[in-house]
């Protein structure tokens, strides 16, 4: 019997490889990103970018997780 961490030393996964939903793709929101530059580059609408993650308003935050569909 070994001591020791269960996976051999490795503590998690890096988010970007967390489970992703369902109904498409993960984005992590970086300085200076809009809803409407992150919807040109991901080939969405803000409408679209909205309802899928329940935002009221075009207000992002650094780090903050969206959502992207599909």
């Amino acid at each position: 019997m070994s001591g020791g961490g269960s996976h051999g030393g490795k503590t998690a996964t890096p988010s970007t490889t967390a489970t992703t939903p369902s109904s498409g793709s993960e984005h992590i929101v970086e300085a200076g990103e809009t809803l409407t530059s992150i919807a040109k580059s991901t080939g969405t609408s803000i409408a679209d970018l909205r309802k899928a993650n329940n935002l009221t308003s075009d207000s992002l935050k650094v780090g903050q997780k969206l959502v992207i569909p599909k």
